[in-house]
């Protein structure tokens, strides 16, 4: 589920292969802010799982796997990935820790 939180452009246009990859828009006419778009997204969902990502983050390869294991481990469970450092210019991440 993408939020579309009152872009202007709208942002569905630019996924033209939205359908193939199975990815449902949710669109605010206007900007009706973070935790809004959020509660948007999230009532939309239909997954066993759902992820909030926000814009600047960029996820690894996999990411979801330890994630969803965690999960799986104990359904209750709230997971957290780590959060490093991102340059939104360049997409570059810095001071990423080690694994584990």
């Amino acid at each position: 589920v993408i939020v579309d939180d009152g872009s202007n452009p709208p942002l569905e246009p630019m996924l033209p292969d939205k359908d193939r990859l199975k990815v449902k828009f949710v669109r605010h006419d206007n900007t009706e802010g973070l935790i809004r778009a959020k509660k948007s997204g999230g009532d939309f969902a239909t997954g066993d799982i759902v992820v909030f990502l926000d814009c600047h983050v960029k996820p690894d390869p996999n990411w979801w796997r330890t994630i969803q294991a965690e999960i799986a481990d104990n359904y209750k469970r709230v997971v957290v990935p780590t959060i490093t450092s991102l340059n939104v210019d360049t997409w570059t991440e810095f001071n990423r820790p080690a694994p584990g």
